[in-house]
């Protein structure tokens, strides 16, 4: 598998920290953030505008923060600001797909829990902090899981639905490299799990 060429042996000695991330379906995270910020009346960033709009204004916005993974990974500056005239390549995508490979240990929000024994396990969390004997870490782990929990969007804010649609085209890159990352996923799952059992 090239991750685990890229990730290279598991010594001590060769074994290098890692930058960890949870990714969520960035449709999902967009409407989400949407309705979140339409809420926070109290906060600094309120913005009334947003506030009275309906999720398919939203949707064909200049509100809307394009393919935030893809900018970020990129290092493209200030992926806030929406500029029409600055084409997303497939070249961008490749290269932030090589970066999520070779440099990231990748989490599925969708897959909360097993995300989070993948972290524990790589880092070796879960022996350190004795996760699978200690009752109240055990209790811990297992309480955190079970209450991170995703909203459940309205009707009009569903796969399928015209806004969901929209919003699909204007996140494309953000979305192919969610699908990249849940394949990530299962691959960093074997090879980790190849670790352990070399370790015990």
């Amino acid at each position: 598998m090239q991750t685990a060429r890229a990730w290279g042996s598991n010594s001590k000695k060769k074994r290098k920290g890692r930058p960890f991330v949870m990714l969520r379906h960035p449709i999902k995270r967009t409407i989400e953030q949407f309705y979140y910020r339409q809420a926070i009346t109290w906060a600094s960033s309120f913005d009334p505008e947003l506030a009275q709009m309906s999720i398919q204004q939203f949707a064909s916005s200049d509100k809307v923060v394009e393919n935030l993974l893809l900018r970020t990974l990129n290092r493209l500056e200030d992926p806030s600001i929406q500029d029409h005239r600055f084409k997303i390549t497939r070249r961008h995508v490749e290269f932030a797909k090589t970066v999520l490979r070779t440099k990231v240990l990748v989490g599925i929000y969708e897959w909360y829990e097993a995300s989070i024994i993948q972290f524990e396990n790589y880092f070796g969390w879960i022996d350190l902090f004795h996760v699978l004997d200690d009752p109240v870490m055990n209790q811990c782990h297992f309480r955190i899981s079970n209450e991170t929990k995703s909203i459940v969007l309205p009707q009009e804010a569903r796969r399928g639905e015209e806004a969901f649609q929209i919003l699909a085209a204007r996140q494309w890159a953000d979305l192919e490299l969610y699908h990249f990352a849940k394949r990530l996923f299962r691959e960093q799952t074997l090879i980790v799990a190849e670790w352990r059992t070399q370790k015990s």
